[in-house]
Order: structure tokens, then C-alpha cells, then sequence
């Protein structure tokens, strides 16, 4: 199950959560000044015609006495990551594209929830609730008709389409809907006959390539048909790691959570180095036996090893962990980057010889030793 939760008109409706006399009000988010273009605005202003990136001069030609609010970046920022965390809750698989939306990849997660809509209006209801905000979300098995399903009932909106409803929304939308391809492209589609996804798709992948250009001939031919031609992972804004697992049973004993943790920091750890990663930041994410979840995450410092890494998990874990019995944990490394091996070569602080340590420790692993922290194994009296 592939999310896209995309925030309703985000800038215009933190603007008016914090200020709900502007409900019934024309909003627009941008400058005042006449060379100013609308960053956004809300839906009322639609109703005239009033879109983002139009200029304001033509804005206030469609709506005289709007009202106009200079951008807050740094503050949306903070309610952007107010949402995200709502959805690490659900999964640590989210993909963010930017500030107001993003993927979440529930297909590991489906015995979890009942069914994808009772997910959806989980994660709708919580950041209404939370955040004081909508969101549409578009569901699916592929991430570019999500992408298209969340725009389909906005604002506020759910739009769920199974494999065989594939290729009948596609229809639906048209070709001058499709994701992806601007002005340009249309005309270009217009001028070479291709009026619709129908008659997209009789052409084989190399005649549109040959009558369009490679690019647009590809992409023409896997959007039409609703296929990934874009992978919409590498374009995420922070690119994560993690792993979570189900216990078997409900469990409330700290000492066999604890050794859980570790294992899954060990586990999660050993990829990041294997994959020659460091990352921002650490999450740990708890599911209880009620199915409801929560999450804590914390800015890592520059140079970690998986001591460290243990302990930050097992503070962030008793400090959220109520003492009801867990259904779910899972460890998540956020924000990754490229480690850069050759800058420490030389630095024989006591963190970097952990570090060189924990890469012993990772061939060690590869080569069948299992390896368990010394403090975790229990004392024959």
C-alpha cells in the first residue's frame, strides 16, 4: 500500500487555523508588492480563479481586497515536522518530497490496520486532530497514481484505486491530467494526434519513443498505464533507514524490549555502515497492543558507534514507553548522507575507535558470528 498525503492548501491553512476569522476569507500567501507571485493560497480564492505561482497583479485583478499574508517559512517548517512525525508513527518507510507532502509505504504494515482506508482516516483524524490541519491521501500499489488519486477529491479528501481500477482512472483524468508533463508536452501530444490515454496506449513503447523523444515517449508510455516510470525514493528529501518487527506476542517485560532494541539498533546499524551512510537523526517507534502508536526522534551527533547508538534508543524508548504492553518496535536512521571514511582516517578519539570497531564487528556479522552486548546477557547465579 503506497500513500500520498498531500497537506491541503498548507501555507493558507496554518494561516487560518491560527486565525479562524480568515475562514470565510480570500487568503493569499506571498509579498505585497506588485512583482510578488502567490506562494499559495486557499480554497475560497480558487473560487475566482486565484492559483498558486500566479502573479499577484493578476490575482487582484480576479479578487480586488484579498487578504494577504507574507510567507512564515521557518514556521511552516515547524508544523511540516509536527506532520511528519505523525506519519513515522505509521510507518518509518516515508518518502518526503517536500514541505507538504510525502509517500508512506504501508505494505509491511498491513496487519496492522483493518483495511487502507481505516489507515487513512488513522492518519487524517491525527493530524486533524494534532496539527489542526487537512490532508488528501491517494492510495494504491504504485506511487504515481497515489501521487494523482491525492489530488482527485481535494480538500480533504480519500481516493483509493485497486490494480484493476487502474488503467479506468487513468481514462478518467485524461491525458491533459496526467502527472508529470507540462504545457509543452500537451501540445507537443496534440500535435503528433495523441488526444488521449486510449490512444496512448496502442503505440508500442518504441514508436512513442520515436514520435516523441526518448524521455517523453517513455514516460508517456508508463503513465498511461499507470507504471512507476519515475522513482519517487530518490527524490525523497530524507532518505531513511529502519527496521521494526511485530512480537509475537504482546510483551511488557523491559528486560527482553531492551534486547530487542538492541538488536534492532545492531541490525539497522551494521546497513548503515555496510551502505557507507551516517544520518541526522534517530527515531524509535512504538506500536502498543491497542494499536495505537508513538514516536521520538533526536538530532545523532557527527560521530556515533553502536554503543551510542544503544543508548540514545534505550532513552528515547523509556522515555515514551508507558509500561503497556508492545505489539510493535521498530528503530529508524533519518536523513541519510554519504560517510566520508577518508576524513577519519587519522582521528583516534575515543568515538572513532568505537566506530573502527563496530566495521570489525560488521565483517565479523557477515561471516555467521552473532554478536550481543555483554550487559543484556543474563547472570548464571
Amino acid at each position: 500500500m503506497i500513500f500520498h498525503i498531500d497537506l491541503d492548501a498548507f501555507y493558507a491553512s496554518v494561516e487560518i487555523r491560527d486565525n479562524p476569522l480568515l475562514k470565510e476569507k480570500v487568503v493569499l500567501i506571498c509579498g505585497k508588492s506588485n512583482r510578488s507571485v502567490v506562494t499559495t493560497c486557499n480554497y475560497k480564492a480558487r473560487e475566482y480563479g486565484i492559483r498558486s505561482a500566479m502573479p499577484l497583479f493578476k490575482a487582484l485583478e480576479l479578487y480586488k481586497d484579498p487578504v494577504i499574508i507574507k510567507p512564515r517559512f521557518s514556521y511552516y517548517k515547524e508544523i511540516s515536522n509536527q506532520v511528519m512525525d505523525i506519519f513515522y508513527s505509521f510507518t518509518d518507510k516515508v518518502y518526503q518530497l517536500s514541505i507538504d507532502e510525502a509517500f508512506l509505504d504501508l505494505s509491511h504494515s498491513k496487519n496492522l490496520y483493518p483495511s487502507a482506508k481505516v489507515a487513512a482516516k488513522l492518519i487524517k483524524d491525527k493530524i486533524k486532530t494534532k496539527v489542526g490541519i487537512t490532508c488528501s491521501i491517494g492510495i494504491s500499489n504504485k506511487f504515481y497514481i497515489s501521487k494523482m488519486a491525492s489530488n482527485y477529491r481535494k480538500p480533504d479528501g480519500l481516493t483509493i484505486i485497486n490494480d484493476n481500477n487502474i488503467i479506468k482512472f487513468i481514462d478518467l483524468l485524461g491525458i491533459n491530467k496526467l502527472w508529470g508533463f507540462g504545457e509543452k508536452s500537451k501540445k507537443i501530444f496534440k500535435q503528433k494526434g495523441i488526444y488521449s490515454t486510449e490512444i496512448a496506449r496502442k503505440y508500442k513503447k518504441e514508436d512513442l519513443q520515436n514520435k516523441l523523444g526518448t524521455h517523453l515517449g517513455s514516460f508517456l508510455y508508463s503513465a498511461c498505464r499507470g507504471d512507476d516510470y519515475i522513482d519517487f525514493t530518490s527524490k525523497a528529501k530524507n532518505k531513511s533507514l529502519s527496521k521494526e518487527t511485530t512480537l509475537g506476542k504482546n510483551e511488557e517485560d523491559k528486560n527482553i524490549l531492551l534486547k530487542i532494541i538492541f538488536d534492532l539498533c545492531k541490525e539497522t546499524y551494521f546497513e548503515l555502515l555496510d551502505k557507507n551512510y551516517k544520518a541526522k537523526s534517530l527515531g524509535v517507534k512504538i506500536k502498543y497492543s491497542n494499536f495505537t502508536s508513538v514516536t521520538k526522534q533526536t538530532t545523532l551527533p557527527t560521530n556515533i558507534n553502536l554503543d551510542l547508538i544503544y543508548k540514545i534508543s534505550k532513552d528515547l524508548f523509556l522515555e515514551k514507553w508507558t509500561k503497556q504492553p508492545i505489539r510493535l518496535i521498530g528503530i529508524s536512521f533519518n536523513n541519510l548522507y554519504n560517510r566520508n571514511i577518508q576524513a577519519n582516517l587519522f582521528d583516534d578519539s575515543n568515538e572513532q575507535k568505537k566506530s573502527k570497531i563496530d566495521y570489525l564487528a560488521l565483517e565479523m556479522s557477515k561471516k555467521g558470528n552473532i554478536l550481543t552486548k555483554a550487559s543484556l546477557i543474563k547472570k548464571n547465579n
